[in-house]
């Protein structure tokens, strides 16, 4: 009976993880390669990722993207758009 959400899963992850791997290079690259106003910022808001629970994360994008139009709540996209950030 898991099986179904075993390859859910699996889908959404092989989706997420090139994403994310394209996100995470280019920032890093950002911060290590470039010099420009606001980079500290930009490192804190991104590490900031980090120190916030994946569940606020998760609560935060279901309210931001309940309402058109992207109204994603409810579909994979979410999904991947919170595996990714």
């Amino acid at each position: 009976m898991a099986w179904n959400s075993f390859w859910t899963t699996l889908e959404i992850a092989l989706i997420a993880a090139p994403l994310t791997a394209i996100v995470g290079l280019l920032t890093a690259w950002l911060i290590v390669r470039q010099k420009f106003a606001g980079r500290q910022t930009f490192e804190f808001l991104l590490m900031l990722s980090f120190a916030i629970p994946g569940t606020v994360i998760g609560v935060s994008y279901v309210m931001a993207y309940n309402l058109p139009p992207l109204e994603i709540t409810g579909t994979a996209l979410i999904l991947v758009a919170c595996c990714v950030s």
